[in-house]
């Protein structure tokens, strides 16, 4: 928990080694350990496995890669016959790099199984939720019993199951990391504490932008209608306006890279992911609503199914805490306000994600929901707080230690009835190229240009080599040879009998924005080509005469000036914390000297 900052090193240090917080973190760990269990005895195969399988193992290979660059990063080797694939322009890279990492340091000791790496990051996924989770309700209500009963139905949500067990979305599974720090943002913005809101907004929203588009725009919205909803309390505090503007300078220098590499490609080709067509159509995504009775009670489901009941633990203890709501108020305000927001909020998501009709009548920015379940996410976030609350009222004595475990016991029980779900496949011999060749583009193949998803079912047959596109001229007088080919890097040669006649050459590489083509004459001079992308979506050339072409991609000045941008906000935040941990221990020591 490095992001507490502003509480002493040597009390943290004590207050984390203290039994009960051990403890908590223990039962954490043991629920995220049991609930985990079938997916490290077998390879559970999920709607999106294969996907996050061929892109993990993608990049274990840039990353290996003899031209190895940071902005290389940007496009993906062996994806769809290693033409070059640029899905980062559009999917956040984190949940693709973790996998990687660990993949390359379980390499180190001969263990190279992009599986059992993808295993591990299911696994600090529930477990680092359940963590974030208890942080983030015991800074709220200062309450170990409720933090921990939250952290338990958190991670044993069956949703949040589902994410692993039936669709396999790390992605936004790794969101349910970032999620409790947002929350808790959001309650310490209401309660003025704004240092340390602006510290764990940064921090959590990161971690959800980074993991997953979608939610981090639901995130964005709900976090910015719960702060309106209480604009009278704050809205005559300078202090709170600067926090927000502090937050949206950041978040903007933070997230440069990937909003400006967005930008350049809206605006420069037609790019599918931009359309509002299949899953983002006001009907498709109107008609992937679902029904009350889908929350309310265990159907028959086979593997195929997301489960979005909720725990029946969780309902009866939400059902509690209305029932001893003015009680709660007596005894604590802020965390009453707190579940009255968390209670709206939820009932709201819920609503959206039942009923037709708002998706009918929204901006399109809306439909990029695709499917409205995905609010579910926050109703887990949300009831998993408010289901804990009633226990700021017990007791820890015998009788209160027994209630806690019979309902962690219950409610883990309940919910591994989800990890029951799942499609069992054998993984051992799998060829990971061939699987990346095909199944890394993703379904819908939103990360191609228009072109490029007209002519897919050629890109995928067609070999790694400089096409001659005007061959009918040419055939007799021109040949090519690739001397490395490092995707992004390529280097080739072109031998042309006559020195006048000009060769247009189709590159193997579809992501065309930001490579530098340098052909090099046989006298050594150098000349920048210019490029375009074709009918197929690949990149095209023109050269005169022999010599040697390299093709680098060293990604845009805007594009390279927003990374130096993120890595000089990356800078100043660890700075920042460092100077404010700083004078928080000064302070502190001295009104302990006053004292």
């Amino acid at each position: 928990m490095a992001f507490i900052y502003y509480e002493d090193k040597r009390d943290f240090m004590l207050k984390f080694f203290h039994r009960p917080i051990l403890l908590s973190i223990g039962i954490i760990f043991l629920v995220a350990a049991i609930l985990a269990f079938r997916f490290f005895k077998f390879v559970v195969i999920g709607h999106d496995y294969m996907y996050y399988l061929g892109n993990t193992f993608a990049l274990t290979v840039a990353l290996n890669a003899q031209h190895f660059s940071l902005t290389g990063l940007q496009i993906a080797p062996v994806i769809l016959n290693n033409l070059g694939y640029g899905i980062r322009i559009f999917t956040p890279i984190l949940s693709h790099l973790v996998p990687a990492l660990i993949f390359l340091f379980l390499k180190l000791f001969g263990i190279g199984s992009i599986s059992l790496a993808l295993k591990l990051f299911q696994f600090f996924i529930i477990f680092g939720s359940g963590l974030g989770m208890y942080y983030a309700v015991i800074k709220i209500t200062h309450h170990k019993t409720v933090a921990l009963l939250s952290a338990v139905f958190y991670l044993s949500f069956p949703y949040f199951l589902s994410e692993f067990y039936v669709r396999s979305a790390l992605g936004e599974a790794l969101c349910f990391v970032g999620l409790p720090v947002v929350f808790l943002s959001c309650y310490q913005f209401l309660t003025g504490q704004y240092k340390k809101f602006f510290y764990h907004f940064i921090f959590g929203f990161a971690v959800i932008f980074f993991s997953h588009l979608i939610t981090a725009l639901y995130t964005a919205i709900i976090f910015i209608i719960v702060i309106l909803s209480n604009f009278r309390s704050w809205y005559k505090q300078k202090i709170a306006w600067l926090a927000c503007v502090k937050v949206f300078i950041t978040c903007c220098l933070l997230f440069a890279p990937f909003l400006v590499s967005l930008l350049e490609h809206r605006f420069a080709v037609d790019y599918v992911v931009f359309h509002n067509t299949d899953l983002r159509s006001q009907m498709n995504v109107a008609d992937s609503t679902l029904r009350p009775r889908h929350y309310l009670f265990f159907n028959n489901l086979d593997a195929n199914d997301i489960v979005f009941t909720l725990n029946p633990v969780v309902l009866v203890l939400v059902l509690v805490a209305i029932v001893k709501f003015k009680a709660m108020k007596s005894k604590n305000n802020l965390v009453t306000k707190t579940f009255l927001i968390a209670l709206i909020m939820s009932g709201i998501c819920l609503i959206l994600a039942c009923f037709p009709f708002f998706w009918l009548h929204v901006p399109k920015l809306f439909n990029f929901i695709q499917y409205p379940w995905r609010l579910t996410v926050f109703v887990a976030l949300l009831l998993s707080f408010a289901a804990a609350t009633p226990f700021l009222f017990l007791r820890l004595n015998k009788v209160g230690y027994f209630l806690t475990g019979l309902v962690i016991i219950l409610t883990v029980v309940i919910s591994y009835k989800t990890t029951n779900l799942v499609k069992i496949t054998d993984l051992d011999n799998i060829d990971y190229t061939s699987a990346t060749n095909l199944f890394a583009v993703g379904t819908y193949y939103e990360s191609l240009s228009t072109a490029g998803k007209n002519n897919f079912n050629n890109l995928l047959k067609r070999e790694g080599l400089v096409r001659i596109v005007n061959a009918s001229k040419s055939e007799t007088k021109t040949s090519t040879k690739i001397l490395v080919d490092d995707t992004p890097y390529l280097l080739f040669t072109i031998e042309q009998t006559d020195p006048s006649l000009k060769t247009v050459l189709e590159l193997p590489r579809l992501y065309y924005l930001g490579y530098q083509i340098v052909f090099t004459k046989p006298n050594k001079e150098k000349v920048p080509l210019s490029y375009q992308q074709n009918q197929f979506g690949l990149i095209q050339i023109e050269t005169q005469g022999s010599g040697q072409v390299e093709v680098k991609y060293v990604g845009t000045f805007w594009y390279r000036l927003s990374l130096i941008i993120f890595a000089f906000t990356i800078l100043t935040l660890v700075i920042a914390m460092v100077l404010d941990l700083k004078r928080v221990d000064s302070g502190k020591k001295k009104i302990q000297n006053n004292s």
